[in-house]
C-alpha cells in the first residue's frame, strides 16, 4: 500500500492505494473504485467513481492543485507520510512570539546546507540537507524571514529534534 495525506481546503484525509490494484483507493477506513476514463486535455479529466461518472479540472501550480468540479474550486495538497512526519518538525515551536526554528525531524547526518546568516528566505524555500535512514531528505523553511543561527555544520551528525537552524520573521 501507498500511504498519502491529502489535504483539501484545510482538511486532511489519510489516502492510500495499492500498488498493484491503483484503480482501488482508501480515504480514511472506506473503499473506493477510481477509473480514468478520458483526458480531455488541458487538465479537464473524466473519472469514474464507485461507477458514477465525474467531470473535473485540474490545475497544478506551486505543488499544489487547484480542482474545478460541479463550479466549486478545492485547494488539495498531496503530501507522503513521511512528508507530512518531517512538516511536523519543522514548525516553530514556543510561544508566538518565539523566531522559527527548523529542527531535526529524526537523527541523522548534515549533508549539505543550502543558506547562510542573513539570507532572506521564504516559507519552503530549502535549507539543508540531512541523510536519515540511508535517504537524503531537504527541508525546507518553516516560515518566512532571515536567517539569524546555524547551528550544525556539514558532516555533522544531529539527534532528533536538534534546532538546526533559527528565523528571524518581520
Amino acid at each position: 500500500m501507498e500511504d498519502l495525506k491529502i489535504i483539501i481546503n484545510e482538511n486532511q484525509y489519510d489516502f492510500s492505494f495499492d500498488k498493484i490494484f491503483p484503480e482501488n483507493v482508501y480515504i480514511g477506513n472506506k473503499e473506493y473504485t477510481v477509473k480514468l476514463l478520458k483526458d480531455y486535455g488541458n487538465g479537464v479529466y473524466s473519472f469514474s467513481l464507485n461507477n458514477r461518472n465525474i467531470l473535473v479540472q485540474i490545475d497544478r501550480s506551486n505543488g499544489a492543485y487547484k480542482i474545478l468540479h460541479n463550479n466549486f474550486m478545492y485547494e488539495a495538497q498531496i503530501k507522503t507520510s513521511t512528508t507530512a512526519l518531517l512538516e511536523q518538525f519543522m514548525l516553530s515551536t514556543g510561544d508566538e512570539n518565539s523566531n522559527p526554528i527548523l529542527k531535526a525531524p529524526m537523527p541523522g547526518m548534515v549533508i549539505k546546507l543550502l543558506c547562510e546568516i542573513g539570507d532572506e528566505v521564504k516559507k519552503g524555500d530549502k535549507l539543508i540537507i540531512i541523510e536519515a535512514m540511508k535517504m537524503e531528505n531537504t527541508l525546507a523553511s518553516p516560515d518566512s524571514g532571515k536567517v539569524i543561527a546555524i547551528k550544525v555544520k556539514e558532516g555533522e551528525t544531529v539527534d532528533k529534534d536538534k534546532i538546526m537552524i533559527e528565523l528571524e520573521t518581520d
